[in-house]
């Protein structure tokens, strides 16, 4: 019976009914979080992706990059710098989570990100994970999915 009053107020396009259904799922998914985490991980991610699509935000890769195990190298403005420097021709927040990425998992095979040769192999790894020519998915997605099957 829920779908169909649910399609009736979204037929309706009656704005207050819309909102007062927005109010009920919040309530539903925190009553949900309380009682099953999984469930609600899965439902939070799918409300992500109904908003966002299948992307990393900026807020999302400072998430990220926060949380990763080893200390992150660079911030997101310093990215931001190198990606001009460079001409670093991809997303910055893509640049941001797979140059630290690597740092924190490569960093004996890199470098320390600092010298030149250093920062040059980060940008290089970085498009060779980015621009992955075996995948019939675009980087943005490849990273997204990344951290949704792999990460988190």
């Amino acid at each position: 019976m829920h779908r169909k009053l649910i399609d009736k107020v979204i037929a309706s396009n009656d704005l207050d009914k819309l909102k007062q259904i927005a109010e009920l799922e919040i309530d539903t998914i925190d009553i949900l979080k309380e009682y099953s985490k999984k469930d609600y991980k899965s439902i939070e991610t799918d409300l992500y992706e109904i908003v966002e699509g299948k992307v990393i935000t900026k807020e999302m890769a400072i998430d990220w990059v926060e949380s990763m195990k080893s200390r992150a190298k660079w911030t997101y403005d310093e990215i931001e710098s190198l990606k001009k420097s460079y001409d670093i021709d991809m997303p910055t927040t893509a640049i941001y989570v797979i140059m630290n990425m690597l740092y924190t998992d490569m960093q004996n095979s890199f470098g320390d990100g600092i010298t030149e040769d250093s920062i040059q192999r980060y940008i290089k790894g970085t498009k060779d994970w980015y621009y992955d020519a075996d995948l019939k998915i675009n980087g943005d997605e490849k990273l997204y999915k990344y951290k949704k099957y792999i990460v988190d």
